[in-house]
């Protein structure tokens, strides 16, 4: 069932500003730029997923089909996780063009490294916890939860950013990349995990009237 809910989202909740946002990874060949926005893009699309879900009261019907609410939830997830991966996935193919192209250091913040994309996928997981269990509280209220987590991930970018350039490191050593990508990693599946559980009781719980 929770194949055919998938199915569902890529048909009906998967709106064009989502998919046309994944190919702002292409902004990784700015010469100078703050990388770390073009992640926010992504979320932004999220936020358009749902907006437009509450429009077309996509969850309401989706919830008078003989299907769980966990796997309602399960089925979103699956959606909003792929498109986060696949923006990562297609933002470390563009950041791979750079030194053909003679762009190597990024005088606007962060170099698109191992160590960037590890601190992204902590900062795309905590954005995660923060909008999924706030928004899965209230459906129709998708403002707030996706402006408070849209501050947090704009203070976790600040603050990674401004250590990072304090510290000299807007280039990381090759093996501590490598190490800060693996926790970065680990850190978005233990955060999203964890944004999944919560939400799931937060919806099972929810009015659907209200």
């Amino acid at each position: 069932m929770l194949a055919k809910l998938i199915r569902k989202e890529l048909r009906l909740a998967l709106v064009p500003p989502a998919i046309i946002f994944e190919f702002f990874a292409a902004m990784m060949l700015i010469p100078s730029y703050p990388f770390m926005i073009i992640f926010f893009y992504g979320l932004l699309g999220i936020f358009f997923i749902c907006m437009f879900g509450r429009e077309n009261h996509d969850v309401e019907y989706t919830a008078l089909l003989p299907v769980s609410r966990t796997d309602i939830v399960g089925a979103r997830f699956a959606l909003c996780i792929g498109l986060e991966l696949i923006l990562i996935v297609l933002s470390a193919v563009f950041a791979s063009l750079r030194p053909f192209l003679g762009m190597r250091e990024n005088l606007a913040g962060m170099n698109p490294d191992a160590a960037f994309f590890g601190f992204g996928l902590l900062l795309i997981g905590l954005f995660n916890l923060v909008f999924f269990p706030k928004y899965y509280r209230n459906t129709n209220k998708i403002g707030i939860p996706f402006l408070i987590a849209s501050l947090i991930y704009a203070g976790g970018m600040i603050v990674t950013e401004a250590a990072c350039i304090a510290g000299g490191l807007e280039s990381a050593p090759g093996y501590v990349g490598i190490i800060v990508l693996v926790a970065g990693a680990a850190a978005y599946a233990g955060l999203t995990w964890a944004a999944y559980r919560i939400s799931c009781r937060h919806f099972q719980s929810m009015n659907l009237n209200s």
